[in-house]
This record gives structure tokens, sequence and C-alpha cells, in this order.
């Protein structure tokens, strides 16, 4: 994508966009292949005024990242944020995305962005050390977004052994470290959880074709980076009706009346590639992420038997928790409860 093109698409969208706030997001790829672009345009925004406010946001695999563009990104680091993907320890990083762990500068990206989260992605390769590869994460001072990668063949039932035994080290490992923040796996609101209602509408998990527009580099847009043609090939997504709130029955029958459904990570573009109905899953995973779910609710029993509701407290800005009479605790209990029926 030339500056040009990037910089039309932005002022069409700060002009015309329904949304208040935009997050102007660069992404391949490799967004920093293409340093000279992303600085370009920036500098050319930034030296504008407009009608909305905007963040400028990238991911990158940080690979490409040389003092040059530090000493940018630190100098921006207040209206720009660089998220680093990043899959674990040494093993992980290096099996997933070719031997590059030592051509990555954690530390610049922790003391940059302190807030931000690193993205971990799971491969079937890399499972067995989930929990050393979270946990190094974290004693690098980094809260972590996981979820296991979309399009991996996880049919193998030796998997959910080893799913199993990983989430164990893991609750062990945060009952032992109250004051670390669990990864996204095992951080769930239970509250929530122990609110749903089969009956009523589903929101759409993702922005898709709502919130969110991706172009391509000849400026064409579409819902997401999923349903383009590189991504999707030659299928006709045009016709799909994406809505904000939809009816329960138009997603899989099993997953209708499943405690998870709420929360259950669902990506329009692979359900879409997949099964050709983007509110149908590929529940390829289903097992797997049943056992995420049942470690979350274990995870906040054995905080709460501890006496730690600092979830409680924090999300619903309570001063003290009546356990007895008490909403939210009830809500948070029966969520963990249905979770954990999960695995039964």
């Amino acid at each position: 994508m030339t500056a040009k093109t990037a910089i039309k698409i932005i002022t069409d969208e700060m002009n015309n966009s329904e949304c208040q706030n935009l997050i102007i997001d660069f992404f391949g790829g490799e967004p920093f292949m293409k340093f000279d672009v992303i600085k370009e345009v920036c500098e050319y925004v930034w030296s504008k005024e407009w009608p909305k406010t905007y963040m400028f946001n990238s991911s990158t695999n940080g690979t490409l990242i040389t003092d040059e563009i530090k000493a940018w990104l630190r100098k921006n680091s207040n209206k720009f944020n660089c998220g680093i993907s990043f899959d674990g320890n040494k093993y992980m990083q290096d099996i997933n995305r070719c031997s590059s762990f030592e051509k990555i500068d954690l530390e610049f990206f922790a003391e940059t962005w302190p807030d931000q989260t690193v993205k971990m992605t799971i491969s079937p390769v890399s499972l067995p050390q989930l929990a050393d590869g979270i946990i190094f994460l974290h004693e690098k001072g980094f809260n972590i977004s996981c979820n296991l990668a979309y399009g991996e063949d996880w049919s193998d039932k030796k998997l959910e052994i080893i799913l199993k035994n990983e989430l164990e080290k893991l609750v062990e490992y945060y009952c032992n470290h109250p004051e670390i923040e669990p990864c996204s796996m095992l951080n769930h609101d239970m509250v929530m959880a122990g609110q749903t209602n089969f009956s009523r509408n589903l929101h759409q998990y993702c922005g898709s074709g709502i919130y969110m527009s991706a172009y391509d580099w000849k400026g064409e847009k579409y819902p997401c980076q999923m349903f383009m043609p590189i991504a999707l090939g030659h299928k006709n997504w045009h016709d799909i009706d994406f809505k904000k709130e939809f009816s329960a029955q138009l997603i899989n029958e099993e997953c209708r009346t499943c405690p998870a459904r709420d929360f259950c990570a669902s990506c329009a573009g692979f359900n879409f590639m997949a099964t050709g109905n983007i509110h149908h899953k590929n529940t390829g995973t289903c097992n797997l992420d049943k056992l995420t779910f049942a470690a979350c609710a274990g995870l906040a029993y054995l905080k709460f038997d501890k006496g730690d509701l600092g979830t409680l407290y924090q999300k619903y800005h309570l001063d003290k928790v009546d356990v007895k009479g008490n909403v939210d605790v009830y809500h948070f209990l029966r969520g963990i409860q249905l979770w954990q029926n999960l695995i039964q």
C-alpha cells in the first residue's frame, strides 16, 4: 500500500464513518516491512485537524524493529500503540516463528508500552510448553492474550490430555501469584457467565462488517482481513448480513445451550471459510475450549475460596462483599458451576 492510498482511506473514514473514535490499524504480514509508509502516513495525519478522536495501532513480530524505528516509536508511544506477537518461551517462539527468538528485543516492548498485552498463538506443536511459555512472558513483565491457532488440526485426542496438564500448572501458578493477572484463557468474567440466558439474542463476537473495515493495498474495502481474496479465495461474501445482535437460532444447534456460548471466541471469517456461514463454528476445538473454560472456573473458585475477591471488587466496585446476600456473588458462583459442568 502506498502512503497516498492510506491517507485517502483515513481521510474518508474521518469524514464519513459513523464511529466517533477510530483505531487505525496497520497489519500484514509484517507491517514494519513498510516503516517508511507508516511513518509518512502517521506524521501527515498528526499534522492535520480531524473531526474524530483516533489512535494508531500496529502489531509486529518484532524482527524488523531497528534502533531507528525504536527511537520513532518511543517518541510517539502516547499516540501509536505497538503490540508484539510472541509465542512463549524460546522453544515455542522458534518452532512457531522461524527461529526468531534471538532477533526480538522483548524488553523494548515491555518498557515502551507496559500496559500492552503480548499476543500469543498456541499451535499443536507448542502446546506441551504452554504453561512454561506463559510463565516466561509474565516474568518478562507482560500480560498475555493467548488462543489456540485457527486453521490448525486439533483433532488428536492426546492434545486434550496435554492441554489439561498445562492448564493445571497454570491454575497452580496463578493461585501462588495472585498479584499477576491471569492470561486471557483463564480470565473470563464469572459474573457474566452466571447470567447466561438461553432465550436472549446474541451479539456478534467481533466487529467484522460492523465496527471494522479492512482495506487491501489497492484501497478496496472488506468486512475484515479474513474476507480478502488472499484469505477467502473467490467465495462471495457480499450477501452476508452482519448484525450486532442476532437470534440464537442462527448458531450451531450444539452451541445454543452451551453455558460458554457468549464467551466462546468465534471468528466470522474463519466460520465462513469452514462452514459457509458466519454464525456456524468449526467445532474442531470444542473439547479443548471446554477444558479451558472449566479450568477458568476452577481458578476463579480457588481464588474465591481463599478470600481473594479482587475481581468482584474491581469490576463491580463493591466496598464489601456480603456473600449471602449479594447478587453478583450469586452469579459469580453460578457461572463457576455452569462452566465446571462442561467437563462432566
